[in-house]
């Protein structure tokens, strides 16, 4: 099939879904949310023509056949980059940043981040509660099972995943006094001041701030199998 013909049918599924007729039953009250991996700019990023961000994967919330806002980004890595303590850093950093430009740009309450390092899944909440003061609060790891046998292994998880869904439901939203978010804004550093905090050599076994925290997430899990 081609892109043009993919195009035309992913469009004519949201379509439905705004008419209340798809195969999901919602109707277009309450519009569709869709988690997907992208290779593209942000919805934010394609404002700023000079802007060049593509996490790798976000959720969206569609309004009839358009996206209309990002309620979470999030990147990935492979098991074998697990212990790689520049790359998790810097993919923890993309990740505050396409949530700051989120709750820059289209004023939300918070932003949900991933990280996702192996099958381990870090959720992260990033707020504006005061001015200039941008904050992103670790909420649950969990851990994906590896096959169907230890699927049930996620039931000790529960309470993690539904206070994900809660914060996600409820900060995961506009404003109601978008003027304060406004007023609180402060300007992106640059990348350049960013990479400053890091040494310009890399040493996998040099002790790490992020490792520790992703272990001390980790621990109840590990401690409960």
């Amino acid at each position: 099939m081609r892109d043009s013909d993919e195009d035309d049918v992913a469009a004519s599924q949201r379509k439905e879904v705004s008419q209340g007729i798809g195969k999901s039953g919602v109707k277009a009250s309450f519009g569709c949310i869709y988690l997907h991996w992208i290779n593209e700019r942000t919805l934010e990023a394609k404002t700023n023509e000079s802007s060049q961000s593509r996490p790798d994967l976000c959720v969206t919330k569609c309004c009839g056949v358009n996206w209309s806002t990002s309620l979470a980004y999030g990147e990935a890595r492979l098991a074998v980059h697990s212990y790689n303590n520049y790359l998790l850093c810097m993919d923890l950093i993309n990740v505050a940043t396409f949530c700051k430009e989120v709750v820059d740009k289209q004023l939300f309450e918070g932003i949900l981040g991933i990280q996702i390092i192996d099958r381990m899944v870090v959720f992260y909440l990033l707020t504006l509660p005061s001015h200039g003061l941008y904050t992103l609060i670790p909420l649950a790891s969990i851990k994906i099972p590896d096959s169907i046998q230890s699927l049930p292994a996620l039931i000790t998880k529960a309470r993690a995943i539904l206070k994900v869904l809660d914060v996600f439901d409820r900060l995961c939203v506009r404003a109601t006094r978008a003027n304060v978010i406004s007023d609180r804004y402060a300007p992106t550093l640059p990348i350049g001041s960013i990479q400053q905090l890091f040494s310009e050599s890399k040493k996998r076994k040099r002790q790490c701030v992020l490792q520790q925290e992703f272990l001390s997430l980790t621990k109840p899990y590990l401690a409960s199998n």
